[in-house]
């Protein structure tokens, strides 16, 4: 009877493990986590800016090239031991904004699930700020995530100074798709956290 039970048991777990595993491979544009359990305490302000952010940068911005706030809220997030989770949370629950920080920081926590959204927002013709130096424009959500002729890196190890050298362009346009803007976002972060 012992034996029947823990066999039961054993195959009831077992078969819970393999239905996880095949739901990620078929849906692999769903988080590999719940984000509805995912908590965000209702004070952290760093994941409410990034949630309602009212553009996207991914570099300094005004004459004096100021760090953004919401560059510091993303390095903040990035930073915490529940990053990956919370980026689930922010790509699932942010304005558009708010999910291109929310991908930029899946792009080096997984970039597996990173990768499968691409296709997803490949098509996305939704509309976000982009912040540029001084000035501000409203771009498809398709625009910035993938556009003919950007950077394509070969993985989140990869540079744009690397790609650079390796092809010997200097003159090049950024995206999400090839990996540049969130490469370039966070070299920019790990420069300038200090200041």
């Amino acid at each position: 009877m012992k034996r029947t039970v823990a066999a039961i048991l054993l195959f009831a777990l077992l078969t819970s493990f393999a239905l996880d595993s095949i739901h990620y491979k078929v849906n692999k544009t769903a988080p590999r986590v719940d984000v509805n359990t995912v908590s965000v305490d209702e004070a952290d302000a760093y994941y409410t800016l990034l949630k309602n952010a009212e553009y996207f940068s991914d570099s300094g911005v005004g004459y004096s090239n100021t760090m953004p706030d919401v560059i510091r809220a993303f390095g903040n997030i990035f930073a915490r031991e529940n990053a990956l989770e919370l980026f689930y949370k922010l790509e699932a629950e942010g304005n558009n904004a708010g999910k291109l920080y929310a991908l930029c920081g899946l792009y080096y926590l997984d970039y597996d699930y990173y990768r499968n959204l691409m296709e997803v927002y490949a098509n996305n013709k939704g509309t976000v700020n982009i912040c540029s130096g001084c000035v501000v424009m409203e771009e498809t959500m398709s625009e910035v995530i993938k556009m003919r002729g950007a950077v394509r890196l070969k993985n989140n190890k990869d540079t744009v100074d690397a790609w650079s050298r390796r092809t010997l362009s200097f003159d090049y346009n950024m995206d999400f798709y090839g990996g540049s803007i969130p490469a370039h976002l966070m070299e920019y972060w790990q420069e300038n956290k200090g200041n």
